[in-house]
């Protein structure tokens, strides 16, 4: 320590003894300093609100849709038309699903789904019962879509309204269970608890499941339970 305070003194006694030799010259190397530092803080902060501007945005993911053939279909917005037409918000390519089926809506912040069947032939229903303009799904709840079964598990954690759905052998666990992770909880509304809960009810589901993430790749509910560690800790 004494050595480096002694190298801070020393250096400063030769800056002091340069600039009284060469005033001139330090005035000028002076007056750049002070010209250069605000253009390079504004050249950092230009770049910066660059960088921001271009990263594309990642939709949140408030649910997944599955089909009985394993493939995963996220549900990014808050109201969601489903059919088999190319323009609905969720094509869902099924011999039974009419063109524009179903909507299926989010309401408010508290979790709740409302589906409205719209005109579909094959008929929409909630636990069997067929859905007569609109219907409220919770958790625990089976919608058919024109024969195509849907279980709603509620595990919150990453938000309030996060989901599992569960199809056949299928679980679409959005942004709650990864392989081998879960999903984020620092952000508004995430709750580190209630995922520890949401994970506990995954992990305690009779049997395997095929697992179908709401990002990266697919996995198992046997090998999340063997390997995954928070599914360990719990």
């Amino acid at each position: 320590m004494e050595e480096f305070t002694a190298l801070i003194a020393w250096a400063a006694q030769a800056l002091a003894a340069w600039r009284q030799a060469n005033p001139i010259l330090a005035e000028g190397v002076s007056f750049a300093c002070r010209l250069l530092a605000p253009m390079l803080t504004l050249l950092i902060l230009v770049r910066t609100i660059r960088s921001l501007l271009t990263v594309p945005a990642q939709p949140e993911v408030w649910a997944v849709l599955g089909l009985p053939n394993g493939v995963k279909v996220p549900l990014t917005r808050w109201e969601n038309i489903m059919g088999r037409s190319p323009s609905a918000d969720v094509v869902v390519n099924y011999p039974s699903v009419s063109r524009q089926h179903a909507a299926i809506i989010r309401r408010g912040d508290d979790a709740d789904w409302t589906v409205y069947d719209l005109g579909s032939k094959m008929g929409t229903s909630v636990n069997g019962q067929p859905v007569e303009g609109s219907a409220p799904v919770t958790v625990g709840d089976t919608v058919e879509l024109g024969g195509l079964k849907i279980d709603v598990l509620r595990t919150p954690g990453h938000t309030p309204g996060s989901v599992t759905l569960r199809v056949e052998d299928v679980l679409l666990t959005g942004d709650t269970l990864f392989c081998g992770s879960c999903g984020r909880t620092d952000f508004p509304g995430g709750s580190y608890a209630d995922m520890q809960r949401s994970l506990k009810r995954l992990a305690d589901l009779p049997g395997n499941y095929r697992v179908y993430p709401g990002h990266e790749g697919s996995t198992t509910l046997d090998y999340e339970r063997r390997y995954n560690p928070f599914m360990q800790r719990l």
